[in-house]
């Protein structure tokens, strides 16, 4: 199989993937398989040479097309990420405040001196 045939697999598996649903549990488990078919493709994308027909070309185009789809997903995916990382560190935040609400409060007043003798 030719290396840009081989791409173009890689990248419709890829493509496949990222529009799939993800849920919360399964993201890891999504999220490693990226990144083992990015490693994959960038191997073949290494033995790569420059196109010599138009068919080639045409193939070419149509993989940087899919390839800008599956950035968009997998910013989508990072975003969700970030989002479930901030809930969880606000959570946290919170349930410290709950437990311990004066914790930070350092008050001086209530102490009274009497100068009288």
């Amino acid at each position: 199989m030719r290396p840009l045939d081989q791409l173009k697999t890689i990248t419709d598996s890829l493509e496949n993937l990222v529009n799939k649903p993800v849920s919360s549990k399964d993201r890891d488990i999504v999220i490693e398989q990226i990144q083992d078919k990015l490693t994959q493709r960038q191997k073949v994308i290494d033995q790569l040479k420059t196109p010599q027909t138009d068919d080639d070309k045409k193939l070419g185009q149509d993989i940087l097309k899919k390839d800008r789809v599956i950035q968009e997903k997998v910013q989508e995916l990072l975003l969700d990420v970030k989002k479930d990382m901030n809930k969880h560190k606000k959570h946290k935040n919170t349930s410290t405040k709950y437990l311990n609400p004066y914790q930070h409060v350092s008050v001086k007043d209530g102490s009274y001196w009497d100068k009288k003798k």
